[in-house]
């Protein structure tokens, strides 16, 4: 093989290692960067999942009773004293905060 055929393999079999690294680099990346942004996200939104109930069991005195259920909160705050969640909390209008 000609010296100038043997530089031009090896630059170019270190161009696709180097390329295929970096796609890797990239893809790392980009896993990392969403995974954050995932947790940040379920640890700081506040969710409102909606849920009716009906039973021939329960008496008709709960028709239309709400009652909100706090959950996974985990010592998160949502503004001093919790000045964002409370408001939410009171727009719904329950009956029972659980």
């Amino acid at each position: 093989m000609k010296l100038r055929n043997l530089n031009t393999f090896f630059c170019t079999s270190l161009r696709w290692k180097a390329n295929k690294n970096a796609k890797k680099v990239v893809t790392l990346a980009a896993v990392i960067i969403s995974m954050f942004v995932f947790l940040y996200c379920e640890n700081n939104l506040i969710t409102i999942t909606r849920i009716n109930v009906e039973s021939s069991k329960l008496p008709d005195g709960f028709d239309g009773y709400k009652i909100i259920h706090i959950s996974d909160l985990h010592s998160k705050e949502f503004g001093r004293e919790q000045k964002y969640l409370v408001p939410i909390i009171k727009s719904e209008k329950p009956e029972l905060w659980v």
